[in-house]
């Protein structure tokens, strides 16, 4: 992974970063939804969409969190898994309480899987 990040010029410039581009990357699919959300987001002086804004506005330490930085498709290693995983955006916020990271599972229409503690439970020991 590089340790290198270009910035965004717009929604489309998200496309490349996707596992397989072709087939993620259509309106109403997670990634063009969540790339359009998130460009869109620029426009907000916080700098979060506005989904986002509400759910960390509900917890007081999160509470009129802005952005810092975010990266689109950033990969992630996880012990056990057979390739990275990637994270739709990573981002670096500032709240109330201080530096926020902030991993993002973008869902359109699917659901997004069962609770970590049910997936624990059926996990290979390590």
């Amino acid at each position: 992974m590089t340790r290198i990040f270009l910035p965004s010029a717009g929604r489309d410039d998200w496309q490349r970063l996707l596992a397989d581009p072709d087939r993620h990357w259509r309106q109403g699919k997670s990634a063009f939804e969540c790339s359009t959300a998130w460009e869109g987001a620029q426009q907000n002086p916080r700098g979060l969409p506005t989904l986002v804004a509400t759910a960390l506005d509900s917890h007081p330490s999160a509470a009129n969190a802005e952005l810092l930085v975010a990266i689109p498709e950033l990969q992630v290693d996880l012990p056990g898994g057979g390739h990275p995983s990637q994270n739709d955006v990573w981002a670096l916020l500032r709240g109330a309480a201080g530096i926020i990271s902030l991993a993002v599972e973008a869902k359109s229409g699917e659901p997004l899987d069962r609770l970590v503690g049910e997936w624990l439970v059926d996990a290979p020991p390590t």
